[in-house]
């Protein structure tokens, strides 16, 4: 993973790209994971075809923008991407009452059978942390996007950005849930969170949410973003929405700066797609 940063004198707007690399192909997400500019433009054609004009060369060949509820953009195209991104709106106004008699019933329930929830300071816990996620993904046939090394990362950034908090609950020293968010112009975003899944009957995950959202509030956050689901994950949609949240279409717009190199992406995804259906039929 590799972060680039630009910065677009004519339009007095700054840019962080996220470039993953898979196999020989190098994709780039601006402001990931939510999108938008550092500067909180909005991100029209003018501004977009200034960027790829300051863009080195070659760097990347798939160029994605996220133009989601948090971050809408205006520009023109055909190509696009879509999931369902959930967020809470009117954090101000949201409290423990709003929720249903069941999230109600869930979060005392984890409560009571969870130790505290602390804040995860140690840079040595991204081991634990990082098995969790790695776990969760695997679990749910998900790509690894990052290493430990990225979590070790997020920890020290952390202790000196109060816009960060990263949390966990533990069962007799063990991490079994962690939790990770941040604060971006009035917005809470939900980066990060996995549990043990062998405590899963005893909601780690609700109890670290609540006091999430919670945290948020506190901090004069207007919104929760609880971030976009996966479009096969409908229950993991309906669990993100007993929270308050309302569900609407992420587009994540696709530009291709490589032709050739965007012609084999589909093609090797489209081959990966079909190979994993028929693995999923006769598993």
């Amino acid at each position: 993973m590799l972060r680039l940063y630009i910065w677009d004198e004519a339009h007095n707007s700054g840019f962080s790209i996220t470039i993953f690399t898979k196999a020989i192909f190098k994709i780039g997400y601006l402001g990931f994971p939510v999108g938008g500019t550092i500067t909180g433009s909005t991100i029209d054609d003018d501004i977009f075809n200034s960027l790829k004009a300051l863009l080195p060369p070659g760097l990347i060949h798939i160029l994605r923008i996220p133009s989601g509820i948090c971050s809408p953009t205006s520009i023109s195209t055909e190509s696009h991407l879509s999931c369902p991104e959930t967020y809470i709106p009117e954090l101000g106004s949201w409290t423990f009452d709003c929720l249903s008699k069941h999230c109600r019933r869930d979060i005392k329930k984890a409560t009571r059978e969870n130790e505290d929830v602390n804040e995860v300071i140690d840079p040595q816990h991204c081991t634990s942390i990082y098995k969790l996620y790695e776990n969760t993904i695997r679990k749910n046939d998900g790509s690894l996007r990052y290493n430990e090394k990225y979590f070790k990362s997020i920890i020290i950034a952390s202790k000196n950005n109060k816009e960060i908090r990263i949390t966990c609950i533990k069962n007799k020293g063990e991490i079994i849930a962690f939790l990770i968010v941040a604060l971006s112009n009035d917005v809470a975003n939900y980066l990060h969170g996995a549990i043990n899944y062998s405590f899963r009957k005893s909601l780690p995950n609700d109890l670290l949410i609540y006091d999430a959202i919670m945290w948020a509030k506190n901090n004069n956050a207007k919104s929760f973003n609880l971030m976009c689901s996966p479009n096969n994950q409908l229950n993991l949609v309906k669990y993100k929405e007993k929270w308050g949240g309302t569900t609407s279409s992420n587009i994540t717009i696709e530009h291709n700066l490589s032709l050739l190199h965007s012609s084999m992406f589909k093609m090797a995804t489209s081959s990966i797609h079909v190979a994993n259906k028929f693995i999923s039929k006769y598993r």
